[in-house]
C-alpha cells in the first residue's frame, strides 16, 4: 500500500461552507478519476490544538483540509502524475485551495480502527531540535502499543512516517515542511473530554521527546465512485 497525504487551506475569499461543498461535490469527482486510486478520503478540519510550537510553525499549520489517497503499489500511484490528470487537478485546486503540501508516507497500523462511526484526530509531529530523523522514528515507534492502551476510548491508531514531501507539487526540503510523522487516532465518542484527553496524552508523549505537535479534529468523508458518478 502506498499512501499520499496532503494539507491545504481554503482560498481566503471562500467561505467555509463553499469550500467544503466545492471539495465534496466538484473536486472529488475529478480526484476519483485518478488511475489506480484505491481510496480517496477527505478530512475537513473542525478543531485545532498545538503544543511546543514556534510562531512560524503556527502560521504554517493553519489548514482547513487533509486529503488522503491510497494506492495498491508505487506503480499505481504514477496515475496522479499523468499530464492530463495533473492539469485537471491543478486547474480545479486553483479555484478553492492554497498552500498545498503533500507527503508520501510509510503507514504503520498500531491499532486497527473499528468498522463503526468514530471521531478522528490527525496529528502532525515534528521532532525536537537536535534529534535525528532515525532516532526520532525509533523513539516514536517505541512503546506505541503500550501508550495506545492507556488512552481511554481509543478505537484506532496509525502512524504515517513521512518519506518525501512537496510544496505545490514541487520538491521540498525537510526545513521547508518539517513534519516527521502524521498520526491518525480514532476515539469512540465526540465528547470534549474524550477528545481532549486523547490529544493531551499524545502531546505529553511528544513533549517527552521535545517534539512539537499540531492536532486536528476532523470530519471524514470517503466518497464512492457511484456517489460522484465515476465509473468503477
Amino acid at each position: 500500500m502506498v499512501v499520499r497525504m496532503s494539507i491545504f487551506r481554503k482560498k481566503t475569499a471562500l467561505g467555509t461552507e463553499a469550500f467544503r461543498t466545492h471539495w465534496k461535490k466538484i473536486h472529488a469527482p475529478i480526484a476519483m478519476r485518478i488511475p489506480g486510486l484505491q481510496r480517496y478520503e477527505q478530512n475537513v478540519v473542525v478543531g485545532r490544538f498545538a503544543s511546543n510550537a514556534s510562531s512560524g510553525q503556527e502560521k504554517a499549520m493553519v489548514i482547513d483540509g487533509i486529503c488522503k489517497l491510497l494506492f495498491p503499489d508505487p506503480s499505481a500511484m504514477q496515475g496522479v502524475f499523468s499530464p492530463e490528470m495533473k492539469q485537471q487537478l491543478m486547474d480545479d485546486e486553483a479555484k478553492f485551495i492554497e498552500a498545498l503540501r503533500t507527503f508520501v508516507v510509510d503507514q504503520e497500523v498500531v491499532v486497527s480502527a473499528a468498522e463503526k462511526p468514530l471521531t478522528k484526530i490527525v496529528a502532525f509531529v515534528t521532532r525536537g531540535p537536535g534529534v535525528g530523523a532515525c532516532d526520532f522514528t525509533m523513539r516514536w515507534k517505541r512503546d506505541r502499543a503500550t501508550w495506545a492502551a492507556t488512552v481511554p476510548g481509543l478505537e484506532g491508531y496509525t502512524q504515517n512516517f513521512v518519506t518525501s514531501r512537496t510544496i505545490e507539487r514541487g520538491e521540498a526540503t525537510y526545513e521547508q515542511v518539517p513534519i516527521d510523522c502524521i498520526d491518525e487516532i480514532w476515539v469512540g465518542d465526540r465528547s470534549p473530554h474524550t477528545m481532549r484527553d486523547a490529544i493531551d496524552r499524545l502531546h505529553a508523549r511528544a513533549g517527552a521527546l521535545e517534539a512539537s505537535v499540531y492536532s486536528f479534529i476532523v470530519d471524514v468523508h470517503v466518497p464512492t465512485r457511484v456517489e460522484v458518478g465515476v465509473q468503477p
